[in-house]
């Protein structure tokens, strides 16, 4: 249940020194395929593929409430050859983050590595590439984003013929989009 972990998250912040845990997070995996499923207030990202190859998302619903804090849908993360489609998502913050590590100045663990310390990043393991996003139905939430982890590079990125804003039905007044109106943003800051 979401709720808990966003009430713990927002007014109890002393309780989750590990914080928030992922509704699916797959690590260090090849030829990984999530289809039909319905995956529903996820404490913090819901699908997290880290150091992945072969990721294939599709047909699957994603459901959260607006402004569930920190609850994305995809995040794909420091992997290659990613396609994510003809996936039905509504959350509370970015529907699809694009991530490749995260470097920070290196003084604790909420600061990430330091990036001209860890051989890692320079030989390209946390690099993001060949990801395709298409086919998507967004509904509530933030649109696409680059980031904000983003210290490992991003290449090869193609998104196509997703939707925007769109209705969940009987809240379709076509004076307003449904989302927040982002489509595509960029996230950036100097410890990311």
């Amino acid at each position: 249940k979401g709720q808990w972990w966003w009430y713990a998250f927002q007014h109890l912040r002393g309780i989750l020194p590990a914080g928030r845990p992922n509704l699916v997070q797959i690590v260090n995996s090849t030829n990984i395929e999530i289809t039909g499923v319905t995956l529903q207030n996820s404490p913090f990202w819901t699908v997290h593929p880290v150091l992945c190859e072969k990721v294939h998302v599709h047909h699957i619903k994603i459901r959260a409430p607006m402004y569930a804090p920190n609850v994305d849908g995809v995040d794909p993360d420091s992997s290659s050859n990613v396609l994510i489609e003809n996936n039905d998502i509504s959350c509370g913050d970015d529907h699809i983050a694009v991530k490749s590590g995260r470097c920070g100045l290196g003084n604790s663990w909420i600061d990430g590595l330091k990036c001209e310390e860890d051989p890692r990043f320079a030989s390209g393991v946390f690099l993001m590439s060949n990801l395709t996003i298409r086919y998507n139905i967004f509904r509530i939430g933030m649109g696409i984003a680059l980031g904000s982890e983003i210290s490992g590079g991003v290449e090869n990125v193609d998104i196509h013929h997703n939707e925007i804003g769109v209705c969940e039905h009987g809240h379709d007044d076509p004076e307003r989009s449904c989302g927040w109106g982002h489509a595509f943003h960029i996230k950036t800051t100097l410890t990311r």
